[in-house]
């Protein structure tokens, strides 16, 4: 029931990030004036935060810090927005948004059940997001087992998302990457 839970966390952290920092008003305001789809302002505060945390690799900054932070800030954005705007749920109050909500949770669930790796990310991937998990830098990724020319931003997020996430269990920093490719099939598939 704990994992449960944790899973469950771990979508709306995903959501609360991908709310942040452009707001539900702004896709109202500039978005559809140029053509955008409804869920586009999501990608783009993504997109926001990754280049964000790209950016934090290169630096000696403390993950749990900034990830307090960043939620700390989205939470108190986005409750203003919705006690100044009583429409702010309403936006998300769709079918397909709820359909992307249990597909998430289905796949989570699932790489919860079953966390094996193939051989690639044993033998690269793992020894670099484990070693942003213990707070190393980009500059510290010379020393690690693992292909040296891989990019690191893949494995930044996973442990990212891996060392702040409730269960603190290796398989739910890579729940980002179902995140991101579910909601890229729903942006261009459904939504």
């Amino acid at each position: 029931m704990i994992e449960l839970a944790g899973i469950v966390l771990s979508l709306l952290t995903f959501l609360i990030l991908s709310i942040f920092p452009l707001t539900v008003n702004f896709s109202d305001q500039y978005l559809l004036k140029y053509k955008f789809y409804k869920y586009d302002f999501l990608l783009i505060n993504l997109l926001i935060n990754f280049v964000l945390l790209l950016l934090l690799s290169f630096t000696k900054i403390n993950l749990s810090y900034y990830f307090i932070f960043l939620v700390f800030l989205s939470l108190s954005f986005n409750l203003v927005l919705f006690f100044r705007d009583k429409t702010f749920f309403s936006r998300f109050n769709e079918i397909n948004f709820l359909y992307f909500i249990l597909i998430n949770l289905i796949i989570f669930i699932f790489i919860a059940k079953d966390p094996t790796l193939s051989w690639d990310s044993q033998k690269n991937w793992f020894y670099k997001s484990q070693s942003f998990f213990y707070n190393y830098n980009f500059f510290d990724l010379d020393k690690i087992l693992g292909v040296d020319y891989y990019p690191h931003l893949g494995s930044y997020l996973w442990g990212f998302f891996w060392k702040n996430s409730l269960l603190n269990y290796e398989y739910s920093g890579r729940f980002i990457y179902v995140f991101v490719f579910c909601y890229l099939y729903f942006q261009f598939v459904i939504f």
